[in-house]
């Protein structure tokens, strides 16, 4: 009498084992097993779990480790691409008596869907100015880093958590694209900074990408003290730079008409 293949059971000759759904013949017939298929569901589910738990992670390798202050670094280059437009310039540096009164961030309002905000502030007075008190402490979104713990100085007025390269902005007379001969793809227009932020209105929120990245208070840098920074170029783009980019690389993406021919990594 034929039997089972798995448990011996005799069964009739052609016939299926009803506990294990195999057929008499040997064991090189095929099996299908319950015991299996369940086996198999828990495999798949634990899979889908790992998979949804390193998800994240992988995202953000893949992305370039983009910080969540990506998007603001692409909304404030395009904003100077929408000023230049309007204004044949990138954005001025009013002065003073002889220094300057506000930054290049401040232009950028009205391109940020901050027209009344603009619209409040006394030109003529320097920044923190008491009369513009109320204009510069108002916190503006695409100024701050969602990730920051520190919003505020110690004066109350909201931080501005980027810097403009100081080969292009913050120049008298004011550059224009024609001026930027290695061109607005490989310029560095801003960046992320990690320490000493100032506030949004403050015009000195200026640095040099080509004194290194995370070297200090003084030089563009991640945040929250990962490798490398975000960089937005003079066309719109976002660039992540590693922390080990050599200095060469960073003064030419720096330079607006350096000669070099260099573009973002």
């Amino acid at each position: 009498m034929p039997t089972c293949p798995i448990c011996g059971a005799e069964i009739a000759e052609g016939a299926v084992c009803r506990k294990h759904l195999a057929r008499s013949g040997g064991a090189s017939r095929t099996v299908v097993s319950k015991n299996w298929l369940a086996v198999l569901a828990v495999v798949l589910l634990f899979a889908a779990f790992f998979a949804a738990l390193i998800a994240p992670a992988i995202q953000q390798v893949r992305s370039g480790r983009r910080s969540p202050a990506t998007n603001n670094i692409r909304n404030l280059a395009l904003s100077v691409h929408n000023y230049h437009d309007a204004h044949d310039s990138l954005p001025l540096a009013p002065r003073h008596q002889g220094a300057p009164a506000h930054g290049w961030q401040t232009h950028m309002l009205p391109y940020l869907e901050q027209s009344r905000l603009y619209e409040t502030i006394d030109f003529a007075r320097v920044w923190d100015d008491p009369a513009n008190a109320a204009a510069f402490r108002t916190e503006v979104e695409a100024f701050i880093d969602p990730g920051a713990s520190e919003k505020k100085d110690a004066r109350g007025y909201p931080l501005f958590h980027y810097a403009g390269n100081v080969h292009v902005l913050g120049r008298v007379p004011a550059l224009k694209f024609g001026d930027i001969r290695d061109g607005t793809t490989n310029t560095i227009l801003m960046g992320e900074i990690g320490e000493g932020p100032r506030a949004w209105g403050d015009p000195a929120s200026l640095r040099d990408p080509a004194l290194g990245l995370n070297r200090g208070p003084a030089t563009f840098g991640h945040p929250r003290k990962h490798g490398g920074v975000n960089f937005g170029s003079l066309d719109g783009a976002v660039y992540y730079l590693y922390g080990d980019t050599s200095l060469e690389v960073l003064e030419a993406l720096a330079t607006p008409a350096g000669g070099e021919e260099m573009s973002f990594p």
